[in-house]
């Protein structure tokens, strides 16, 4: 495991027990990575996959409310319009 992956699973558990998340969410059968991170009721997605039920239901578990979406272009499984 990289240092870097340490870290990380290192934050996540840490800001779990404070009542904030970051959660690592990948889509199945793609190379495609996106995250669910809250904290004081509200979270944030960051670079969601087209298929949105998932952050929904992982933020109303944990009583967040999704208020920000951050995307790098498209979202995973749709087409670029940037790319034709």
């Amino acid at each position: 495991m990289s240092k870097r992956h340490r870290n990380l699973a290192a934050t996540r558990n840490s800001e779990q027990s404070g009542g904030e998340l970051i959660e690592k969410i990948k889509t199945p059968g793609l190379s495609h990575l996106s995250y669910l991170i809250g904290a004081g009721g509200q979270a944030a997605v960051i670079d969601p996959r087209r298929d949105c039920n998932i952050y929904v239901e992982k933020a109303r578990s944990e009583g967040l409310r999704i208020t920000h979406i951050s995307s790098r272009g498209a979202i995973s499984g749709q087409r670029s319009s940037a790319t034709g």
